[in-house]
């Protein structure tokens, strides 16, 4: 099990992180071609304020603390009321067996965006490094260049997720500079 201060850790380290925007351009179809889930996945999309608990549920068990002030309600404050923003065929709950253990959703900063964001990536730590976070990634990246037709993508993660950081530039991201 990971340990708080873990470089793996979902939970921050007790020492000061950063927060990193990366930049993945061109969004092509190399990029989330080849969606494949271990045997037994399911996909769900947004069903309305059950999914928002569920969510929440996801969240909490995998980054603990550090996302506590966050709710049902909270998420569906900021993001699924903003229909222009927030598409429910692009949020998207992976299932195994009776389990959600993976989340993703696209949502565009301006409803006229070249540019999606992947939001609020989560994996529980026991399904990780299987390639489950890659393709939630992947199917984030497919609604953003079908539906939305966004030309590139963006995401927002902190400096300790050393393991994402490193999916990421895998798939073709890269860290913006400041």
């Amino acid at each position: 099990m990971m340990q708080r201060g873990d470089p793996d850790s979902l939970s921050p380290p007790s020492m000061d992180y950063v927060r990193l925007t990366m930049t993945l351009d061109p969004l092509s179809e190399e990029t989330y071609d080849a969606i494949l889930f271990p045997q037994g996945c399911t996909i769900e999309n947004w069903q309305g304020k059950e999914t928002a608990h569920t969510w929440e549920n996801l969240v909490k068990t995998a980054f603990g603390a550090f996302v506590a002030d966050w709710t049902a309600e909270r998420f569906i404050e900021s993001y699924a009321s903003h229909a222009d923003q927030f598409d429910p065929k692009g949020f998207f709950l992976i299932k195994k067996k009776n389990e959600f253990i993976a989340s993703a959703f696209a949502w565009l900063p301006t409803s006229k965006a070249d540019s999606g964001q992947v939001h609020w990536v989560c994996v529980l730590p026991q399904y990780q490094r299987q390639g489950i976070g890659k393709n939630v990634v992947k199917l984030v990246l497919r609604h953003h260049a079908l539906k939305n037709r966004c030309k590139k993508a963006h995401l927002v993660t902190e400096s300790f997720r050393t393991n994402a950081i490193a999916m990421y530039e895998k798939m073709g991201f890269k860290i913006n500079k400041f």
